[in-house]
């Protein structure tokens, strides 16, 4: 291999062989996407296909499998339907107040108890205890206190995602080297800039890590607050259409959760580019 480039070295001008391997890099990796896209595409056509051939053939019940096609037309029904897009707007309303809400309070529950290691080790119990609370299961209790409207969805929905995002948050914190820490003090940065300049910067991968799932923890709550007890939203008419067996509705309505939550996690990830740039500048 290096005789190879080294011959290779000699018979080109260096400026040439650079634009040679930048090529052949570039072509293996749109084959490497290529090939990806191949094998994505070739999974969902065999799982769907047999899926479709299955219900057909009689070979599992449709009506409790229902089958690709009738989940697509159910699909295409609703989405040119104005009351499903009111359904989508309640539940992304909600789903993003209670993320944005949980988030935004976790971050900076997670950077004021940094500041103090008292603060931190005497409040860990009672975080502890908190978050071991299954939220699901207090669900029926926030709707109790909250009432049937937006309120007690969007307070599931922050008790789920303040949690992941704040454990992410001190694990950032954590991970900043206390040596560069120390020797900034000794520099004469303020705690401020230490702050700004160190650890924030430091900690970004680990926060949004935790906001990705806190965002999925985030939207789940909020299903399945609009499942117990809602008037509106996704999981309203999920609940609504496996009350009355109506499979290909209950699975398109999941399909089209989990296209939209990829959807926003897609954004996320887009923000936290950004911001990484932003970091290494």
């Amino acid at each position: 291999m290096s005789s190879n480039i080294m011959s290779t070295l000699r018979s080109d001008d260096p400026k040439t062989w650079l634009l040679r391997e930048e090529e052949r890099l570039n072509a293996e990796a749109a084959r490497h996407i290529m090939l990806v896209w191949a094998w994505r595409i070739g999974f969902l056509v065999i799982f769907l296909g047999g899926w479709e051939l299955s219900a057909r053939q009689g070979w599992v019940n449709p009506f409790f499998t229902s089958s690709p096609s009738a989940v697509f037309n159910y699909l295409a029904s609703a989405v040119v339907s104005a009351s499903f897009w009111a359904h989508v707007q309640t539940t992304l309303i909600e789903s993003i107040v209670s993320f944005v809400g949980g988030s935004v309070a976790a971050v900076l529950s997670g950077f004021l108890l940094a500041q103090s290691a008292i603060a931190r080790d005497a409040t860990r119990p009672f975080l502890v205890i908190l978050n071991s609370m299954p939220r699901i299961a207090l669900a029926p209790l926030l709707i109790i206190w909250f009432g049937l409207g937006m309120g007690s969805k969007i307070a599931v929905g922050i008790s789920l995602t303040y949690f992941v995002v704040l454990n992410a948050t001190l694990v950032g914190i954590d991970s900043v080297d206390p040596d560069q820490k120390l020797l900034s003090r000794q520099l004469g940065m303020s705690r401020g800039e230490i702050f700004r300049r160190i650890t924030l910067p430091s900690s970004v991968v680990s926060i949004f890590a935790g906001l990705n799932l806190g965002l999925v923890y985030g939207v789940l709550g909020v299903v399945v607050a609009e499942m117990l007890a809602a008037p509106k939203g996704l999981g309203h008419l999920i609940q609504y259409h496996a009350g009355v067996l109506q499979t290909e509705a209950v699975l398109g309505i999941i399909i089209f959760l989990a296209l939209l939550v990829t959807g926003l996690v897609y954004g996320l990830d887009s923000l936290e580019k950004r911001l990484l740039r932003w970091r290494n500048a």
